[in-house]
């Protein structure tokens, strides 16, 4: 009889923990699965970011396009246009970029058994038969990815609102990357403003959106374009509660204010029960912004080294969970 797919994925998690990888106290190599580089896309940065870091520590950290993984099993008994626009998606792609400046090699099948894999949450299961792997959460995990999971893997979040606390797995803490674009993201309106504009991006399933006939919505603006707007307006309301973009937004002047979405309350936006600075979670919070924006900005000053330390403990949870 053929072993399931998850009963071999069980047996290499099993071979994992029990052999030593390469000599005790060698360092270990990572294979970060990432989409090509997207100035636009918060999870495409986070990840290329996470790869240049890890080579910053000394460590061997290898690109996997996410192109060439399989994100979820296919229903090949569904409709035959689902199978052609799964084809024609993997045929027809971009070149793959890397985060710029960047000299990271991308890896090769011969890697994989002597690294340890880390997935994004929007792949499921272990496609690439890796003896160690983790996942790392850069938004919500999803009910239909959840089922996907075996017991006792190891999980990192983003950020804790991103932790649901999964019985099966076992939480390794925050991994927490930051890119800054703070070149282009800066005040240069010192004067007076006046107007909103709105963001929606993940937001643009929930039940609560308004009409924004004759509004100014900035979804999909490049960063420059963005920038401009951002030195313009007073504020922005933002319905994607965890948008990196209201930063981007307090860092030009403007006032970001997350509006809650129906049932969300403050301590699931920031369950450490502090209260994120220079943004507002609801308009009632828009003093509160104002005053701490300073604070906000030196954190952005501050977050290339806190970044550092956030995959310094990231690695020694790794060592610890798979006793190298």
């Amino acid at each position: 009889m053929t072993p399931s797919p998850t009963a071999h994925n069980d047996a290499r998690q099993a071979d994992a923990l029990a052999t030593p990888l390469g000599t005790r106290g060698a360092k270990p190599k990572f294979i970060i699965c990432a989409p090509r580089y997207s100035e636009t896309s918060g999870g495409s940065i986070a990840l290329h970011k996470l790869a240049q870091l890890l080579d910053a520590l000394g460590y061997e950290a290898l690109l996997w396009p996410l192109h060439r993984v399989k994100l979820h099993a296919l229903p090949f008994s569904g409709a035959w246009w689902r199978k052609y626009i799964y084809i024609v998606t993997r045929l027809y792609r971009p070149r793959y970029k890397t985060l710029p400046g960047s000299t990271l090699r991308i890896a090769a099948k011969s890697d994989i058994d002597d690294s340890i894999v880390i997935y994004p949450d929007i792949v499921d299961g272990n496609p690439l038969r890796a003896r160690r792997y983790v996942r790392w959460f850069l938004y919500h995990f999803s009910k239909k990815h959840e089922k996907s999971v075996l017991d006792g893997e190891l999980y990192f979040c983003y950020q804790e609102a991103f932790n649901r606390n999964y019985e099966r797995m076992k939480y390794g803490g925050t991994l927490h990357v930051a890119h800054w674009l703070l070149d282009i993201y800066k005040q240069t309106n010192f004067g007076n403003r006046s107007e909103v504009c709105y963001m929606v991006r993940k937001g643009k399933s929930r039940p609560d959106l308004p009409s924004f006939r004759g509004k100014v919505v900035v979804d999909g603006m490049d960063h420059r374009s963005l920038a401009k707007v951002f030195n313009e307006k007073k504020y922005c309301y933002f319905y994607d509660a965890y948008t990196g973009y209201s930063t981007y937004a307090a860092a030009c002047g403007c006032i970001p204010v997350i509006v809650p979405a129906p049932g969300m309350e403050r301590n699931t936006w920031e369950p450490n029960g502090g209260r994120k600075p220079g943004i507002a979670y609801g308009e009632e919070d828009i003093p509160y912004a104002i005053k701490t924006r300073p604070l906000l900005l030196q954190r952005l000053t501050d977050a290339e080294s806190k970044s550092l330390d956030s995959v310094r403990n990231f690695v020694e949870i790794i060592k610890r969970h798979f006793q190298l």
